[in-house]
């Protein structure tokens, strides 16, 4: 008889299967970077792309609650079935003063099916982790030159100058031997 239960509980399992996700844009080689002192938004994205459901799903910070808050009063979202871009947005602040290095903010999603009353449905929690780099500037490595870059382009403009430098000696002399007319 136990058999029999546990048979149909993985059926009803198999059956109500889902792909219910949480994606962004950050990971450890991609932290979202912030400057102590600083406020910033990002965001995370649900999606419920696979099943037979809409579903249901509440946003929870478990790590990491010391620099950052979900925006809004909105605790329940709403991902229709096939939808991939329902937005939870959250606000990382970095207090001045707080110690730069690399940190996680911890969120639990919980989904489950949007059922009817009184039907007992499963639902599935889901630990996504964002990295967060606290660095002293603000800059990125956008924009920087190493420093090969910099002696080629002082090179380069070098001789420029020598190319100008030669060309008027050469005018100069040119003019003097009164091969141009003024």
């Amino acid at each position: 008889m136990k058999n029999y239960y546990f048979s149909l509980l993985i059926l009803l399992m198999i059956s109500n299967a889902s792909a219910f996700g949480v994606g962004s844009f950050y990971s450890d080689s991609n932290p979202f970077v912030v400057v102590p002192g600083e406020t910033k938004e990002t965001y995370i994205v649900l999606q419920n792309l696979v099943g037979d459901q809409n579903m249901v799903a509440s946003v929870e910070i478990i790590s990491g609650k010391d620099i950052a808050k979900i925006v809004g009063n909105q605790s329940e979202y709403s991902v229709p079935l096939g939808n991939n871009n329902v937005i939870v947005n959250i606000e990382i602040k970095v207090p001045s003063g707080y110690n730069t290095g690399n940190y996680n903010v911890t969120l639990f999603v919980k989904s489950a099916p949007l059922s009817q009353k009184g039907q007992l449905e499963l639902s599935q929690g889901i630990n996504f982790r964002m990295p967060v780099k606290v660095q002293k500037s603000a800059g990125s490595s956008i924009g920087k030159i190493d420093s090969g870059t910099i002696i080629w382009i002082l090179s380069i403009l070098a001789l420029l100058i020598l190319v100008a430098i030669v060309y008027i000696i050469v005018r100069k002399s040119l003019k003097e031997r009164e091969f141009y007319s003024s």
